[in-house]
């Protein structure tokens, strides 16, 4: 995945799949990593977040403000059973964002006339590709400069700030769906390029649906 990313999927689509952990597995495995070493809040949103940072955030206060009143507790004593059924949920509800992603892929590459399954398979490889480099390779990196540099570790903990790590996020994020187009649709260069950039907000407002998603059913299971 990392040295021909598509090439797993264009394969697995094509019936070959004998030398290859299946692409569901493998999003998995990934994502009990995340999960077991968790260096950011993605696809696990804390109530800090829900309820300042995000599209949704103004409906989200005004609910847990109503659940405050109701159950007479602080905000800080319902935080900490919100994140831990938060980190539950989290861990049910990624699948859905693997399955929300693979509609505007299959929609940009209608015209391969593939199956939706398909499209889910490439779903599954771009996201245990993300998770695996975005989220865990990178991150622990600099948790482990941090651990063995001094001068230079201030640094680069000044230069990876949330701006430049979006930036590299998403630089990253365009490189892989890059590649999948030209690997798993046969995209010419220029085709491959427009669509890796169109899929970038996609990819965007599709983890917005998600984390609204993930506040919801967090609330309402608890």
């Amino acid at each position: 995945m990392l040295s021909k990313t598509g090439d797993v999927s264009r394969q697995y689509i094509d019936g070959i799949r004998t030398k290859f952990i299946k692409p569901i597995s493998m999003f998995f495995v990934v994502n009990l990593l995340y999960f077991l070493f968790p260096t950011a809040d993605t696809f696990n949103s804390q109530l800090t977040t829900q309820i300042n940072y995000l599209p949704h955030s103004g409906i989200a206060k005004n609910i847990v403000e109503k659940r405050l009143e109701k159950e007479k507790i602080t905000l800080k004593e319902f935080e900490v059973s919100y994140n831990d059924q938060s980190t539950d949920m989290a861990k049910l509800l990624h699948i859905v964002f693997v399955v929300l992603l693979a509609v505007p892929i299959m929609i940009l590459n209608f015209s391969n006339e593939r199956y939706f399954i398909d499209h889910l398979t490439t779903s599954l490889e771009f996201n245990s590709l993300t998770i695996l480099i975005v989220l865990i390779a990178i991150p622990w990196s600099i948790i482990w400069l941090d651990g063995i540099l001094t001068s230079s570790t201030q640094m680069i903990s000044s230069i990876l700030n949330d701006r430049i790590y979006t930036f590299i996020a998403a630089s990253i994020c365009g490189i892989l769906f890059y590649f999948i187009e030209r690997r798993v649709y046969n995209q010419k260069i220029l085709w491959a390029v427009i669509k890796s950039i169109v899929l970038l907000p996609c990819t965007l407002f599709v983890l917005q649906v998600y984390r609204a998603l993930l506040f919801f059913v967090t609330m309402w299971t608890l």
